[in-house]
């Protein structure tokens, strides 16, 4: 039962690196992920007082879950369109090991994107 399991987690991974370089780190991707949190800074502190350590990590929050789930829901109807989502289904790996890797490659770019906006203490 665990073997099965580890094999679903390496497939799940290799699903998610797929997605992540085909989808996630490309130029517009990457210019989205980074620009959101200063164009949110300047849409929540124009006309107010805010402390720019106060707003950091609410933006980051922010444009972390924006910038992942946008990529998210294209990846799948891209691929719907380019057919490489019905290879992913006719293979032999479960639906839930799919909605695994494609969820891993999510929360990865995710965290890449908190870390790049993080600044440093």
């Amino acid at each position: 039962m665990a073997k099965a399991w580890i094999e679903d987690v390496k497939r799940a991974v290799y699903i998610a690196e797929k997605d992540v370089k085909i989808y996630f780190f490309k130029g517009p991707n990457l210019t989205f992920g980074l620009l959101l949190p200063v164009v949110l800074y300047l849409v929540f502190s124009i006309g107010r007082t805010v402390e720019l350590a106060f707003a950091i990590p609410g933006l980051v929050a922010m444009a972390a879950f924006f910038g992942a789930g946008a990529i998210q829901a294209i990846s799948l109807p891209l691929e719907r369109r380019t057919g490489t989502f019905n290879s992913l289904l006719t293979s032999p790996i479960s639906f839930f090991t799919i909605i695994l890797g494609k969820t891993l490659a999510g929360f990865f770019f995710g965290i890449v994107l908190s870390l790049s906006l993080t600044p440093p203490s």
